[in-house]
């Protein structure tokens, strides 16, 4: 479909797509995005991008690459864009798949993959049925069915030639975040690791500083490593690695150090020379940072004091499994948390906890307290299966020329499971924190959907 095509069919790709622009102006009102700018803002980006930026692909192209720098707006108006950002994707994805703008090849989504969407929402809307708080269980609910909603429209709509397009814009907004953060790394307010004012002139938390750069950092390794790049572009790269690595390690975010420690694993252990590579740098590093860094992995070594109070939480998900187990319902924790903390007194014995998000800091608890134990045990196994099939798999999916794209998504993938595991009790929560998980997932279901029959 040509640009003129797409021009004469917007009229009925918006009107296709209206029912999920009220669901989520329902959303909007019921209190998922909630600004004074947020109508007129998302409106004017909307009707902006949707003149300038006709196709689709590119549309979901810069979605991806204006999702990480978000946080440095203020603050009131990032629920608008995103909201704006969010209802042109939904439009342009699902309007265009309705009206032929789709990919040539019909292939289906991958049976894991689609078991496992299916098996979480249906056991997420069950949840809702014994919810402390219904309203609040089925609007989350609801949020994570307009994510999925999402995502099955972007993987009918691109295929593996736009995957390379798609990782771009996420590697593009990563050097635009360390373009915007070098005149504060100039003037020093960014001190260095294992300081005591880290990022405050950037973020209020160096976590969501770290963020788009574990994600980034696989795909960086594994195009430098395994890409078709050559000469002075593999070079660039290479220089944008190690600035992307010395920017998570001023964070001081163990749960950063974590996941960039796993997706290199992953990274290094698909190449020979990698392994070496790997080895011989985590002897240097451990030496090193015993020589000059003893103090500090003494501080990272106490749980008490490192983890700020995280234990507390965990203690609490565990009761709340024990007496709920049929899970207190989807996005629940928040409120209940208190009141299995409060009467235990551990919340004088946390000196942050006015800082604590809701979720338990840990997958699995955070799974067990809100959807129940059974629940947590069956989701984390669809999810390791998930994962060690895409591990099997990888030699018969890939060529030479997207073996780094598959690589890189899944490292990005276990960096992800890892840090969800200790630090993000959550792994889908919202359209600007999912993009870190939906797009590793794309990238390996479209690379196997669309693979050659004969592998």
């Amino acid at each position: 479909m040509n640009v003129q095509q797409i021009q004469d069919s917007r009229i009925p790709m918006a009107c296709l797509a209206l029912p999920f622009v009220l669901v989520e102006i329902i959303l909007i009102f019921a209190g998922l995005y909630v600004s004074i700018w947020l109508i007129p803002s998302g409106l004017a980006v909307l009707a902006l991008v949707w003149w300038i930026v006709p196709e689709p692909r590119r549309v979901i192209c810069l979605w991806i690459s204006a999702v990480p720098l978000l946080p440095l707006l203020p603050a009131d108006l990032r629920p608008a864009v995103l909201a704006g950002f969010t209802g042109l994707v939904l439009m342009t994805v699902w309007g265009g798949w309705l009206t032929g703008e789709r990919r040539e090849n019909n292939v289906s989504m991958p049976r894991p993959v689609g078991r496992f969407i299916l098996i979480y929402m249906g056991i997420s809307l069950a949840a809702c049925l014994f919810s402390v708080d219904p309203a609040i269980s089925l609007r989350e609910w609801l949020t994570h069915g307009l994510i999925w909603v999402f995502f099955f429209g972007v993987f009918r709509m691109i295929d593996k030639n736009s995957l390379p397009f798609m990782a771009g814009a996420l590697m593009a907004s990563t050097v635009l975040m360390l373009i915007a953060a070098t005149p504060d790394l100039i003037s020093g307010r960014f001190l260095f690791a294992f300081g005591d004012q880290r990022l405050g002139s950037f973020y209020e938390n160096p976590n969501n500083f770290a963020v788009p750069f574990i994600v980034s950092i696989p795909l960086f390794a594994s195009a430098v490593m395994q890409g078709p790049y050559k000469g002075k572009t593999r070079m660039g790269l290479g220089v944008l690695l190690g600035a992307s690595l010395i920017c998570v390690l001023i964070t001081n975010s163990r749960s950063a150090y974590l996941s960039v420690a796993v997706s290199l694993s992953v990274i290094f252990a698909f190449s020979p020379k990698g392994r070496w590579i790997w080895f011989s740098g985590v002897a240097l590093a451990s030496s090193m940072t015993m020589l000059f860094f003893g103090k500090e992995i003494l501080f990272l070594l106490r749980l008490g004091q490192g983890l700020t109070g995280r234990g507390y939480l965990w203690r609490a998900a565990w009761r709340m499994m024990m007496d709920h187990p049929f899970g207190t319902g989807p996005g629940t924790y928040e409120q209940m948390k208190g009141a299995y903390i409060l009467p235990a007194d551990w919340i004088a014995k946390i000196t942050h906890s006015s800082t604590l998000p809701g979720a338990a800091h840990n997958l699995y608890l955070t799974w067990g307290a809100e959807l129940g134990l059974l629940t947590a045990v069956v989701l984390t196994v669809c999810l390791a299966g998930m994962t060690i099939r895409w591990f099997r798999i990888r030699s018969l999916v890939c060529s030479k020329s997207n073996i780094w794209l598959f690589s890189g998504a899944l490292a990005i993938l276990c960096g992800l499971f890892a840090r969800a595991w200790f630090e993000s009790g959550v792994i889908i929560n919202d359209f600007s924190d999912s993009l870190y998980f939906l797009l590793p997932i794309w990238i390996l279901t479209v690379l196997e959907s669309d693979r050659e029959p004969s592998s």
